[in-house]
């Protein structure tokens, strides 16, 4: 119980990186956003390789990402807005990092819902690649 808390916990880590995004591009700070995608994707990628040893503890590293997705298409699709406070907030967040590589992979899309299903499949993809990895290498 214990591990899987910390785990999900892990995949929270998302949360973080999002908040210090936003910091950076409200207070005017000029970054390129594409490399702050692949930062945060190559992240990804090693907290699978390190955390990713079985099924189960890959899917409790992105349980929040599982979540989050969730919430993000229910208000995109089914309410065609964000939700106010923290919910709205916090799913939007969680993506942001990934945004950028998300736009890449699902920009023909022309919507947010599109572009956080590329960001969606990328985590998804990037921690599967660095667990895969890791078994081969035992």
């Amino acid at each position: 119980m214990r591990k899987s808390i910390h785990l999900i916990l892990i995949g929270c880590i998302p949360l973080i990186m999002g908040a210090l995004v936003n910091v950076l591009v409200t207070s005017g700070i000029s970054m390129p956003v594409f490399l702050i995608s692949l930062i945060a994707l190559f992240i990804w990628y090693f907290i699978g390789r390190r955390y990713g040893i079985g099924n189960s503890e890959y899917m409790l590293i992105n349980t929040p990402a599982i979540f989050f997705f969730m919430l993000v298409v229910v208000q995109e699709i089914a309410l065609g807005a964000y939700m106010q406070g923290a919910i709205g907030m916090l799913s939007q967040m969680f993506f942001l990092p990934f945004v950028s590589a998300g736009a890449l992979v699902a920009g023909w899309t022309g919507s947010m819902a599109g572009i956080y299903t590329g960001c969606f499949i990328l985590m998804l993809l990037c921690s599967y690649i660095g667990a895969r990895q890791r078994m081969r290498s035992r």
